[in-house]
């Protein structure tokens, strides 16, 4: 069963925004290193060269509980979250229109023997986003990087296991966020290597022209241009091995990483 989490925009049971949760415990993930880059590590270069549309956090999933209750002496299905610190966040709700479907799921996979467990994942949805946007100066074409701000929604997956089967469903999802986080690495371990690519290129260049430098000012009539030339010379050469002992740190890490 799938539906987007009703009264997310408004307080949960413990009279608290449920927006402010949301962003409080994403800051929170971030901080302690459970999120990827923000902006999936476009810098707003490549957002206007590519033309992006990227939000501030990526490919970020809850588990959800789902509590029956009563509201206005009618049936409802709470939804909770678990967050950061571990502990059951109301957010909201199924959706009204949805509830008929929701119980009739229910009650048929109860009329089984064996009783069945209800669990699901949430894929948040909505906050920052950066873009491209065109606008218009001195008659000229340009090209500007802008925030726009969504509110938070979630997107919500609800499973109907039998308890017998719940070692292999954790065992499921568990195989798919390592995938995940190993597809999230590579993709990232691959900007990366461009980026080192084109330093590698550059410090080739560097140590070159610090080659000519120093030679040009050895043969230099002037000794004033001569020993500028191959003071610069040195500082380019320097640049060139501080390039080469980065490149090769980078790769020891990486080798490590992987």
């Amino acid at each position: 069963m799938n539906f987007k989490v009703a009264g997310i925009t408004s307080e949960n049971e413990d009279r608290k925004d449920i927006q402010t949760l949301i962003d409080r415990d994403l800051k929170k993930q971030y901080k302690e290193g459970l999120i990827d880059e923000k902006y999936e590590g476009y810098t707003n270069s490549e957002i206007k060269e590519m033309d992006l549309n990227v939000p501030e956090f990526s490919n970020i999933t809850y588990d959800v509980i789902v509590k029956e209750d009563t509201f206005n002496d009618e049936k409802c299905a709470k939804v909770y979250i678990k967050n950061y610190e571990g502990n059951l966040v109301h957010i909201g709700y199924i959706p009204k229109k949805q509830l008929k479907e929701y119980f009739n799921e229910k009650e048929i996979y109860n009329s089984n023997k064996n009783k069945s467990e209800i669990t699901g994942t949430a894929e948040l949805t909505g906050g920052k986003y950066k873009y491209c946007e065109l606008y218009e100066e001195d008659y000229v074409e340009k090209e500007r990087v802008e925030i726009k701000e969504l509110s938070y929604g979630l997107n919500v997956t609800l499973f109907y296991n039998n308890k017998e089967d719940k070692k292999e469903t954790v065992e499921t999802v568990e195989q798919q966020n390592i995938q995940h986080t190993s597809t999230k690495k590579i993709e990232y371990l691959g900007r990366e290597y461009n980026d080192i690519k084109s330093l590698k290129n550059y410090m080739f260049s560097l140590f070159f022209v610090g080659i000519l430098l120093v030679v040009v000012g050895v043969f230099t009539l002037t000794i004033v241009i001569g020993f500028f030339l191959i003071l610069l010379g040195i500082f380019y050469i320097y640049c060139a091995i501080s390039a080469y002992n980065f490149i090769k740190e980078y790769k020891s890490n990486t080798k490590k990483e992987l």
